[in-house]
């Protein structure tokens, strides 16, 4: 979307960041972050796991505070296997 399309780029961003959240509240399943207490919505990814996204339809896990707390460290896969 350019200026030359006669769309104001920032109204077309905003449509569609409605239009992400309506999908999100009609499919999504409304929660809440365990680590932030802000509003996410989860949602089934096609490997049938839950990931949350906040309201804007980012996934929460890039944008959270606490995010760090709940990945895995590097290298723990490794020692589980050799236990």
């Amino acid at each position: 979307m350019s200026e030359a399309d006669g769309k104001d780029p920032l109204v077309y961003i905003h449509q569609l960041t409605h239009r992400i959240t309506r999908l999100l509240k009609a499919l999504g399943r409304l929660g809440e972050c365990e680590s932030c207490h802000a509003e996410v919505y989860w949602m089934l990814t096609k490997n049938s796991k839950w990931l949350p996204y906040d309201v804007t339809g980012v996934p929460h896990f890039s944008t959270c505070p606490e995010a760090d707390s709940w990945r895995k460290k590097k290298g723990a896969k490794e020692v589980e296997q050799r236990r």
